[in-house]
């Protein structure tokens, strides 16, 4: 089984949070890239860490390819700053996860400062969860 981590930029480096044609490209280029992988390597298991842009992305692709999606998230309310709309999706999304862990709890993050480290340490995560 190859264990693949991807996490990038946010939606306003790949032009906005409206869906566009950028976004498209990014998604099909994620499928054909998993479904190469899926051939020469068999069972693929995607990991994510759950952010808006890229992170998301991944998720619905895996999702959509019907492959086990991991997200591993720096702490459980690491969502609640973004509209309503965007915390239904992530919900969504991690509803469909065959697991969902996190780095850090709640009660942990008491400033901007260890929000920051635990996004960090998110990221140290999922480089350590893979094989790619």
């Amino acid at each position: 089984m190859l264990r693949i981590s991807a996490t990038g930029h946010r939606p306003p480096r790949l032009g906005g949070y409206a869906p566009c044609e950028k976004h498209r490209a990014i998604r099909r280029h994620m499928k054909n890239l998993l479904l190469g992988y899926q051939q020469s390597h068999g069972d693929v298991t995607l990991n994510s860490g759950g952010a808006n842009g890229i992170d998301q992305f991944w998720m619905e692709v895996g999702h959509y390819l019907k492959m086990p999606v991991v997200a591993i998230l720096p702490f459980p309310s690491f969502s609640r700053l973004w509209p309503k709309s965007g915390q239904d999706h992530l919900q969504e999304l991690l509803d469909k996860c065959v697991a969902v862990s996190y780095t850090h709890r709640d009660s942990e993050i008491t400033s901007k400062g260890q929000a920051a480290q635990a996004m960090i340490n998110r990221d140290k995560e999922l480089v350590h969860a893979c094989d790619l």
